[in-house]
């Protein structure tokens, strides 16, 4: 299901209301779960939607296991490689090009 790939391929299940209200947090208003009376039921709102539009709602509480994909908020793992890595990568692709 779609909504699984943005919880690292969790299944919807497992999926709990708080994840779920982190994710629309982020997702809709640009934040972290930590928001005011207005977006907690702006966020609400539309849980309650999801949960009419999926036919099933999400169990109460916040399941540390389940982490939400957060482009913008969470850090990127850098990977080192060497020069000779992208020389040799280089001549692979200029040999395939040449046939």
């Amino acid at each position: 299901m779609y909504l699984s790939g943005w919880f690292h391929g969790a299944a919807v299940e497992t999926i709990k209301r708080e994840n779920m209200r982190e994710f629309l947090s982020w997702v809709l208003l640009n934040g972290s779960r930590d928001g005011g009376a207005e977006e907690f039921a702006e966020l609400e709102e539309y849980i309650c939607l999801l949960e009419s539009r999926l036919g099933r709602g999400f169990e109460k509480g916040y399941d540390k296991k389940v982490k939400c994909v957060r482009l913008t908020l969470d850090g990127v793992v850098m990977e080192y490689r060497s020069l000779l890595w992208y020389f040799v990568g280089t001549l692979i692709y200029c040999a395939g090009m040449g046939k």
